[in-house]
């Protein structure tokens, strides 16, 4: 049986090479440990092996679709987290949180130190708006100034603005209400972490709800809903920093100011996780591999091998993979 794998979080076409570059590393590592990892990552439905009758769980249930019949051109993640030949992917703790740990192993996750906003395992979101550089109570509050500087008034301004401010340094969720109260939300999924469920629990937190928005956009990408916000379909949207560095070093949504919001979680943001069957074979013997530095996943690198060699070691033990019921036809 021959693996996948995929690094999907922080692909963009911008950073293809880079993807390419990090397998290639995790490859490396992998082989010389005896596993046999793909030569490439999966990033197309077409490059899923197919599962007659769909991906079923440990019930016999079907709980993804067979990759075969989607559309070749397109990648359903949730399929590719669930493929019973994945060895290594990544995942937003969202997923895991609504369901996707038991079908999988996490394995590790990465450093956001690297990042403002970030701390090792921890994450922040910064709210990302887009910000007129002359908007109307700009000029409200230049005429209200009158007998103190145009400086003191444009100084007064930008801090009502929020722009361009900090991560704060306590990890406590910074959120303006004024000015995001009635506006258009983007949002990449209703799994995310960053982009959904961490605002909404912060929001709470604070005696508040996503209501506080007229308009929720589902955008199916952090990518999209900073394009949203600054081509202005949408208003605001909450990306993990990491993300938003990407967006900044490309001038992805060039247009946008951000006022950052530390939505900092005891469960972090990114994980690498192995697929159901390896699962199966190591679950009493491997515990799952948390790890709070590196650059990048590349830091758990020799671990998941550890792991891996455990699923190569066992593949010939593993039963079969589920089969529908003789008694009723396959749903699929």
């Amino acid at each position: 049986m021959s693996f996948i794998a995929a690094l999907p979080m922080y692909e963009w076409p911008e950073t293809q090479a880079d993807t390419d570059m990090e397998w290639q590393r995790f490859r490396e590592f992998f082989r010389r440990a005896g596993i046999d990892a793909p030569e490439t990552i999966v990033r197309r439905n077409a490059e899923m092996p197919p599962v007659p009758g769909g991906i079923r769980g440990a019930s016999g249930k079907v709980i993804a679709p067979d990759p075969a019949t989607l559309p070749p051109d397109e990648l359903h993640v949730p399929t590719l987290w669930r493929h019973p030949d994945l060895l290594l992917c990544q995942t937003c703790w969202g997923p895991l949180e609504l369901g996707l740990d038991e079908h999988v192993k996490v394995v590790g996750q990465p450093n956001y130190s690297g990042f403002e906003g970030g701390e090792g395992p921890l994450y922040s979101s910064p709210i990302i708006m887009r910000v007129s550089p002359n908007p109307p109570w700009m000029e409200a509050a230049l005429k209200r100034g009158a007998g103190a500087s145009t400086a003191s008034a444009r100084e007064l301004a930008a801090k009502r603005r929020g722009v361009d401010k900090p991560a704060p340094d306590d990890g406590l969720p910074d959120i303006p209400l004024a000015l995001i109260r009635g506006k258009r939300f983007a949002f990449n999924a209703f799994d995310s972490m960053s982009g959904f469920l961490a605002p909404s629990r912060d929001l709470e937190a604070i005696g508040e709800s996503l209501d506080i928005f007229s308009e929720r956009i589902e955008t199916g990408a952090h990518r999209d809903s900073i394009i949203a916000v600054a081509e202005g379909s949408a208003d605001v949207c909450t990306i993990d920093c990491r993300s938003w560095h990407m967006a900044e070093l490309h001038g992805v949504g060039a247009g946008c100011r951000l006022d950052r919001s530390a939505q900092r979680l005891a469960h972090d943001h990114l994980a690498a996780h192995a697929g159901r069957r390896r699962r199966a074979a190591d679950r009493d013997t491997q515990p799952a591999v948390r790890v709070s530095a590196g650059d990048s996943l590349l830091f758990a690198a020799e671990r998941l091998c550890r792991i891996a060699s455990s699923f190569e070691a066992a593949k010939s033990k593993l039963p079969p993979a589920p089969q529908p019921p003789s008694s009723r036809p396959s749903s699929g």
